[in-house]
């Protein structure tokens, strides 16, 4: 039985959201608060438009431990992902027609 290292679009995107997260985590393996108010400008920025940073993260640390764990991360890309289909679509057909 082989194994094949071939990732499908989603496994991509999966993949790149954890280097993402890896990029910017310290030591602690959390991202602070102005690692993760720059990922949201620099990868997110149709999604926070309009939004405090200082909000969305406070939203985000579940724990309130003042950083941003992966597991965190996570539900927030999936939760504006959900909630902003209409952005993710008109993102897509503008990538399809360029």
């Amino acid at each position: 039985m082989s194994c094949s290292m071939e990732l499908t679009n989603l496994e991509t995107a999966v993949a790149y959201m954890f280097s993402v997260f890896m990029s910017k985590q310290g030591d602690n393996g959390k991202m602070d608060k102005w690692d993760f108010k720059e990922v949201l400008n620099k990868e997110l920025p149709s999604f926070t438009k309009g939004k405090c940073g200082d909000e969305i993260f406070r939203s985000v640390d579940l724990d309130e431990d003042g950083y941003v764990e992966f597991r965190e991360f996570a539900l927030l890309v999936a939760t504006y992902a959900s909630e902003h289909a209409d952005i993710l679509q008109a993102l897509v057909a503008a990538y399809k027609s360029a």
